[in-house]
Parts: C-alpha cells; structure tokens; sequence
C-alpha cells in the first residue's frame, strides 16, 4: 500500500513550494509569449481561462507559504519579513536599475528618461496598470511587475499571523476574508497604491487558507464529488464572465472573482497534493524538493531577467508553439545558470570566512 506524506512535514513543505515556483514561472513565460500573438485575448474563454489559472498559480504559492505560517506579534512579524523579504526586495530593485541604466546607455537612449519611471515605482513599490508610465505628483511612475508578490507576502503574514491568528477560532474566517474583500474593494479604485496594500490585504485570506488546510489536514483527504462541483461553478462563473490579475487588482466581478480565483487555487493544490502521494522517492520529486528549499533564490532570478531582458526578441519563428519552447529553452537555461553562478559564489563566501576565521585557543 502506498505511503500517503503528511502535509505537515518540511519535505511536503519544499516539494510544494518548488512545484509552485516551477508552475509560476513557466506561466509567466507561457503567458508572454501568448500575449505577443494576442492569444490572451481577454474577450475570449480561452484568454479569460488563461489568466485566472496563471493568477492561481500565484495564489497557490501564497496557500504553501501559509502552511507554515505561524502566530506571532506584529512587531515580531514585521522584523522576520524585513530581514527575509522587505532588505531583499530593495537589492534587486536596485539591481534591476542597475541593469537598466546599463541596457539603456548600451542601446544610446537617455538612461534617465527609461529608468526613471521603475526608479520610483521601485522606491514606492507600486504596481501601476495601464499603458506605458503615469504621473503623480510630478512623479513618473510605471509598475514593479513580479516583484508585488513580495511585499504581498510580507504584508500578508505580518497582518495573516500577528492579528488574524490572535482572534477567536470562530472569527478568523470572517476576518481574513473580509481582508480579502478590502483589498479587491481598494484595488478596484487605483492600482497607485503604495507597497502593494491591496494584495497584501488580499494574500492574508490564502496565506490563512493555506493555514487552514494543513491544520486539519484537507490535502490528505478523499474529497467527495459535492466538493468539486462547489469549487467548478464559482471557477467556471469567473472564467465566462470575469477577468482576473491579482498582481494589477483586476476583478471585474469583484468578490465573485475572488471566489472564483480561491476555487481555482484550491483545485491546483489538490492536482498537487494528488501527484505528490504518486511516488515520493522518484526524481521529479527530488528535483521539486531541490527547487523549493531554493525558490526564493530562484524567484529573485526570475524577477530580473523578466523586467531587464527584452525577451520579445526571441519571439522571431512566427510559430507561437515554436517560440514557446524557444522562450522556455532560453529562460529555464538562464535561470538554472545563473542560480549555478550564485550558488558557486556562496560557496566561496563561505570558504572565504572560513579560511580567514582566527582559531579559539584556550589557555
């Protein structure tokens, strides 16, 4: 009889997490290269089906990130996500500047005026939609792209474990959703917010979702049919008539695509949670463990050759299948590269301090 794996262990853990940064970023390239031939064409099915499934992608990261979620104080809270997420996410912004100024003086236009609407959507972390930059305030402004997921995440478990979880057990569904709800009420007003505050009012309800499913262990159960037809009709719903983009506060039928996204979500954490219980010891599994103990490394990665690298360029076959594969050859080859590169000077830092560490004598 085959072994179930208990969701609350830590190898379930990093297999989740690997399996959904593998899914979010082979989405994302998916989805670009879709959009060069407008078969993302939001006015149809297919397009509509498309987005919501890349959105769930994103959201089921945040459900894996809650299985581990505990409480603590919001001070506690806000220090772990300023030394885990909050210090991180302004070196690769500035590395992603960096870049940008390079690119641009390379290519003989004015660095400053390229560079000077992400300089300050960086600095804010505001994730504006629409086309080409805004102004506010005298300020141009354009958007931070993948990179709201982190202040999502942060912002999401410092509120989701400091003050959801301190609240009666009866009384965290309604709070955490009605977080949700907020968030999708202020996104829909502008999407100039500063820090991301919408999603990360939003990524409070799937962080305690997540939560939720690994504490009464929901993955290791047999769901019955009636579960599946309640999570289809709000996902279906959603798909025919509304729109999702969680990253740019996009929910034309408000809270409806919010549960419909939810469904979604759940569904694709249960696909996993179905693959996982297959055979634990084979490679892909492996591969998916490798991933996750390393995916905030390789999110990183993704996060800038996505916003530097003109990547339409490789969309030249004029075969939307061809370019695909192409992108995703080019893409994962670079990301796997540069993640050698990184590991490789890790391990020479950590040579480096152990060469240079003056020895402990005791007299």
């Amino acid at each position: 009889m085959m072994r179930q794996k208990s969701t609350c262990s830590l190898g379930y853990f990093h297999m989740a997490r690997g399996f959904c940064i593998l899914l979010v970023i082979v989405s994302h390239i998916i989805l670009f290269v879709l959009g060069r031939y407008q078969v993302v064409d939001v006015s149809t099915f297919l397009g509509r089906g498309l987005r919501i499934l890349g959105s769930g992608a994103m959201v089921m990261l945040f459900m894996v990130c809650g299985f581990r979620l505990r409480a603590n104080s919001i001070r506690q809270s806000m220090t772990i996500q300023y030394k885990t997420v909050v210090g991180p996410y302004y070196c690769i912004s500035a590395l992603i500047i960096v870049l940008m100024l390079l690119c641009s003086y390379l290519q003989g236009r004015m660095p400053q005026n390229d560079v000077q609407p992400y300089f300050w959507a960086h600095l804010f972390a505001v994730n504006y939609y629409g086309v080409g930059s805004t102004v506010v305030l005298g300020i141009p402004i354009k958007a931070i792209s993948l990179l709201w997921f982190m202040w999502a995440l942060a912002g999401g478990e410092v509120i989701c474990g400091g003050a959801i979880f301190a609240l009666p057990a009866g009384k965290q569904w309604i709070a955490a959703f009605a977080c949700a709800v907020l968030g999708v009420v202020l996104g829909s007003l502008t999407s100039l917010w500063p820090f991301c505050f919408p999603t990360m009012l939003i990524a409070v309800w799937f962080l305690f979702l997540g939560a939720q499913l690994r504490k009464y262990a929901l993955l290791e159960r047999r769901w019955p049919a009636w579960v599946w037809v309640l999570l289809l009709i709000p996902a279906l719903v959603s798909t025919a008539f509304g729109y999702v983009d969680i990253a740019y506060y996009i929910w034309c039928l408000g809270v409806i695509d919010l549960l419909g996204l939810t469904c979604v979500a759940v569904m694709e954490i249960r696909f996993f949670s179905w693959l996982a219980q297959k055979d634990w010891n084979n490679g892909v599994t492996r591969l998916l463990g490798t991933v996750g103990q390393n995916s905030l490394s390789l999110f990183y990665i993704h996060a800038v050759e996505k916003a530097v690298i003109p990547w339409k360029y490789a969309c030249i076959t004029g075969n939307v299948w061809i370019d695909i594969l192409v992108s995703l050859f080019l893409r994962l080859g670079l990301i796997f590269l540069l993640y050698q590169a990184l590991a490789s000077a890790r391990q020479w830092k950590k040579k480096y301090r152990r060469r240079n560490q003056v020895p402990i004598t005791l007299e």
